[in-house]
């Protein structure tokens, strides 16, 4: 690999300290891949699951999957605003 040299500029934060941050570890790079496979892989599995679909059951279904991601978070936010208490 080529490194480049590195150039320390007065207002960036790293000139504000004498000692250098460490370079990241072999493996973080690697859980990052890792986790990025996984990720290629839960697609996959989406893409095959609704290539046979119709136009119809494809809406059907990214609907209730997006309703499974918002509505906890939908009732996390009513019951921190206090929606529904009465007072």
């Amino acid at each position: 690999k080529n490194k480049k040299a590195k150039v320390g500029l007065p207002w960036e934060p790293s000139s504000f300290y004498p000692v250098d941050v460490p370079e990241r570890d072999d493996e973080e790079d690697e859980e990052e891949e890792e986790m990025n496979f996984i990720t290629l892989q839960r697609l996959r599995k989406a893409d095959e699951r609704t290539k046979a679909m119709t136009k119809e059951e494809y809406v059907t279904w990214s609907e209730y999957r997006q309703a499974s991601f918002t509505y906890r978070k939908g009732k996390r936010f009513r019951e921190w605003a206090g929606f529904g208490i009465v007072t």
